[in-house]
């Protein structure tokens, strides 16, 4: 059984949740849940939480054995941009660059003044930190 819910599963189950609902309805059975993904009825409904609360999903409710929810077309359009994968993979991307560029400012230090350093850190800071949020805006909800 799996421990965790991994950005592939959290795919996973949103590209499920698309696949059966009608409409914007959707129910997961708790054993299918077993089935399907490895998780048992507490990490689903903890990870449909997260989904309710980034505003992917409302009125999410759980019986004894099954969990009903409706889909947002923002869930739509976020998985179609590539889903939990691809949004954490643009991030770590981006943070690299921004890691990248300090690493050269300091391996060129005895180049450049210290003023010359700060100038083009607070020139790049706000350029990459906006590439971030846009990244994070899902998650930052």
């Amino acid at each position: 059984m799996v421990k965790f819910v991994s950005l592939e599963l959290k795919d996973r189950i949103i590209d499920h949740i698309l696949d059966v609902r009608s409409g914007d309805m959707f129910t997961i059975d708790d054993t299918k849940a077993e089935e399907l993904f490895g998780l048992n009825h507490g990490l689903l409904f903890s990870f449909l939480k997260e989904l309710e609360s980034l505003g992917f999903i409302r009125g999410l409710s759980r019986t004894y054995t099954t969990v009903v929810a409706f889909t947002v077309s923002s869930l739509d359009t976020f998985y179609e941009n590539g889903g939990f994968v691809k949004h954490y993979s643009i991030r770590q991307l981006l943070e690299d660059r921004l890691l990248y560029e300090v690493n050269q400012l300091i391996e060129n230090e005895d180049k450049a003044s210290k003023g010359d350093i700060v100038k083009k850190l607070k020139t790049w800071v706000p350029i990459i930190a906006s590439g971030i949020k846009l990244a994070t805006v899902v998650v930052d909800r």
